[in-house]
């Protein structure tokens, strides 16, 4: 997997919290494989 398609994937992560009505922050965690381990964002409490 390339870089790009990993910061895709906190992109959509970060777009999804916007479109919550939060602030856009999102994240993803790979390992040296190019694994997705996990994703999230910051979600309003």
């Amino acid at each position: 997997m390339a870089y790009i398609d990993m910061l895709a994937v906190a992109f959509a992560e970060a777009q999804m919290g916007f479109a919550e009505g939060g602030v856009p922050v999102g994240a993803a965690l790979f390992d040296h494989n190019g694994k997705l381990l996990g994703r999230g964002r910051n979600r309003r409490v």
